[in-house]
Parts: C-alpha cells; sequence; structure tokens
C-alpha cells in the first residue's frame, strides 16, 4: 500500500516551512452540531461503516480541495492493545497506521466512502505492524523539516475512552477557540471527541508552517463539505464546492486588485515622473557605494534620452538593445531609453553569441548600450554600439 514515491502535503500558507522541524503549537476548537452530527453518524452506520472512516473520507476530500493532490496519506493512532497478552498490562503500546488514499473527482461521497471505509478496516488487519520498523522498511525521508510518512494525523475520542467535559461555551458553537503555547508533534492533528449528542473537535497545527486564518477556513470548510455530502452523497466531489458566494468575491476583489493607488497616471514614465515631484531628494535607488535621488535619477536618465535622439537619431518606435551587468546604470539606461521613445531588449550578457545574435535580428535594434569591456566582445551585433560605464560621469553624457 505504501510502496513507490510517497506524497507529500503541503497546504496553502504564506509561511516559509523551517529547514529543520520545529514544534511550536497553536490550536483551534470547534463543534459539529447535535443536527449534523447526528446526520453523519445515520449516514455512515446506514452504510455499514463507521464515524471514524466518515471522518477520515471527509478530511481526505477536504485535504484534496485544498492541495488538488489526488494521493493523500493520514496518519492515526491506534491502541496497540490488540494481542490477548497485552490486555490486562500496564504501559503505552500506542502504534500509528498510515492510511493512505486516493481520491476521483468524478467519483461520488458515497462510492468514495465506501472504497476508504473497505480501504481503513484492511489496513487495521495490520495495526501490530510497528511503524517504526514500517518507517526503517520504506527508507523514504521527507527530510528533517518534515515528520516520517505523513504530516497529518486524524484521530476520535470516543464516550467508551471516558467523556471529558468542554472547558469553553457551548452558547459559542458557531465560533472557534484560540490557543496559543501548545507542542505540535506534527503539522496538524485533528482531533474529534464525542460529547454526549455533539461532537467537538480542535486541530493542533504547527504555527510555523500554518497560519490562524487558514486553519479557521479549514474548519469552516469541512463543516460545509459536510453538510453538502449528506445532502446530495450521489453528487460527484468535484461539483461540490465548498467556498462560499462571499469567500470568492473577497478572494477576487483582493487578489485580483488592478487599482493603482495614489495615481491615474498610466505610464510608468508617469508614475516616476510624479514621485519625482513629491520626493526630488528621497533616496530612489542603492546599487553597493552608489545612491542616486530621486531628482539625480530623473537628471541622468534624461540626459542619456537628449544623447541617444541627438546622437544616435533615436525615435518613437526605436529598439535599443540593453547588455550591462548588475549596477545602477541598468535603471538609468532602461528610463532614459523609455525617456526617447524608443523601447528597451534585455541582453544578458552570459548569453551564448548565437542567442544575442537572433535576439538582435529579430528586433531589429538600432543601437547597442554595452560596456566598455563587452565592446570588443560584439562580433554578433554589427549595428552602432554606446559605452556605459560603472564609473560613467554624468557630464560625458554631453
Amino acid at each position: 500500500r505504501l510502496q513507490g514515491t510517497l506524497p507529500i502535503l503541503d497546504l496553502p500558507s504564506v509561511l516559509s516551512r523551517p529547514k529543520i522541524k520545529s514544534y511550536s503549537g497553536a490550536s483551534l476548537q470547534g463543534y459539529l452540531e447535535p443536527q449534523l452530527t447526528k446526520a453523519l453518524v445515520d449516514y455512515v452506520l446506514g452504510h455499514g461503516g463507521s464515524l471514524f472512516t466518515g471522518l477520515l473520507t471527509l478530511w481526505t476530500i477536504v485535504l484534496h480541495k485544498y492541495t488538488a493532490m489526488d494521493d493523500i496519506i493520514i496518519g492515526s493512532p491506534v491502541s496497540g492493545r490488540s494481542h490477548g497478552d497485552l490486555s490486562d498490562q500496564i504501559g503505552f503500546y500506542l502504534n500509528m497506521l498510515a492510511l493512505r488514499n486516493w481520491i476521483d473527482p468524478g467519483e461520488s461521497f458515497e462510492s468514495c466512502y465506501g472504497r476508504i471505509n473497505d480501504d481503513t478496516l484492511e489496513a487495521y488487519d495490520h495495526q501490530m505492524y510497528p511503524f517504526d520498523r514500517l518507517v526503517e522498511e520504506l527508507d523514504h525521508s521527507h527530510g528533517v523539516s518534515r515528520s516520517a510518512v505523513f504530516d497529518i494525523l486524524l484521530d476520535l475520542h470516543t464516550q467508551n475512552e471516558g467523556q471529558l467535559e468542554p472547558d469553553w461555551d457551548e452558547d459559542q458553537m458557531g465560533g472557534f477557540t484560540y490557543r496559543e503555547d501548545e507542542i505540535s508533534k506534527l503539522d496538524m492533528e485533528i482531533i474529534f471527541r464525542e460529547q454526549s449528542d455533539y461532537l467537538s473537535f480542535y486541530i493542533r497545527y504547527n504555527k510555523d508552517v500554518y497560519q490562524r486564518e487558514m486553519v479557521e477556513g479549514l474548519m469552516i470548510h469541512f463543516k460545509r463539505l459536510l453538510s453538502l455530502v449528506l445532502a446530495a452523497p450521489e453528487k460527484p466531489l468535484k461539483e461540490l464546492v465548498v467556498v462560499s458566494r462571499q469567500e470568492k468575491d473577497r478572494l477576487l476583489n483582493d487578489f485580483n486588485q488592478t487599482h493603482v493607488i495614489g495615481s491615474n497616471q498610466t505610464t510608468v514614465l508617469d508614475l516616476f515622473t510624479e514621485q519625482v515631484v513629491n520626493t526630488p531628494d528621497a533616496t530612489a535607488l542603492i546599487f553597493k557605494e552608489s545612491l542616486l535621488s530621486y531628482k539625480e535619477l530623473d537628471e541622468l536618465s534624461n540626459q542619456l534620452a537628449r544623447c541617444l535622439i541627438s546622437q544616435y537619431h533615436i525615435t518613437d518606435g526605436s529598439m535599443v538593445g540593453l547588455q550591462l551587468d548588475r549596477s545602477h546604470w541598468v535603471l538609468v539606461s532602461v528610463l532614459g531609453i523609455l525617456k526617447s521613445g524608443a523601447s528597451y531588449v534585455p541582453i544578458a550578457p552570459e548569453l551564448p553569441d548565437l542567442r544575442k545574435s537572433h535576439i538582435c535580428d529579430d528586433t531589429k535594434m538600432e543601437l547597442l548600450i554595452t560596456e566598455t569591456s563587452y565592446m570588443f566582445d560584439t562580433d554578433y551585433y554589427q549595428g552602432a554600439l554606446f559605452a556605459i560605464d560603472v564609473e560613467f560621469s554624468a557630464t560625458d553624457f554631453s
């Protein structure tokens, strides 16, 4: 079941995963309302399954929705006491099962649940297989930044295991309770607990990997998916949309924002000129020891533009090549070329001559701005050359 390359699950996050695994955790707690809990229990029992396999199926689908991955592994703890000789012994015999399942977006929840339920029961036949030995024999490491085999765990505490009264207010069943300063051994641990006629659940997560807002969204979408599949279990998974219309509108407005803040101008040069007027002495460019204000950058690029127009007859629509090493002269040249009415054609100095020659011929450039060190290495270009060096003085433009 676990042969071959194992999938690596990465949920959306604005954070960068630490190079070495950390254990800094936080948690969010929530509820499944009694009516929703009863509907879920009735469904899974009516289809020959269990509450755990129902939750496992739902979370596998949620993770698929978030990542578009079809191959997902979720870990789950088992008691490790199925052997008769261990029943009366005192000790901690917890073992881990790696539950690997595949999602077909065209499949219905009904079909998906039946398959995952059967596969989970088969996995439980091997629950005594030591997880440490499994990791050793798989010989498949995700590196020191991750856990072995899986990064997400799912567990269900039944009432038979001893009911713990919640220490949060049941009147706040629609929201989530946040806690910090926890230890998170995995990227995410999803823990459900039966509480009389409803389910409480919390997600403990590594806050160096995932942020609170994403985890809250995950919990909301889980509950929304549950409502959708219970209403239409025969519907294909790909047609179950867990994102609300309000979320869609917000995402489109926030992430597709095309309004230019602070200006109604339409070109880069207009925006640059506006900035020169507003903050002429503010620093515009820093390169090593060189520092230019907006006013100085404007004056240098103006001088270059006049030089291109008067000495090289550059006009609107001309193509001017730009082959320079990284320095402040790159930006001076770009602005100068644009101010002359031309378009600039960047050419990386490390490109092969054949590639450079193709760029020159294809764009029909009228001038190549380069450095003195490249002046005798331009056999690929037979047109006019203009040298601009790091030590070049502004007065040299005249």
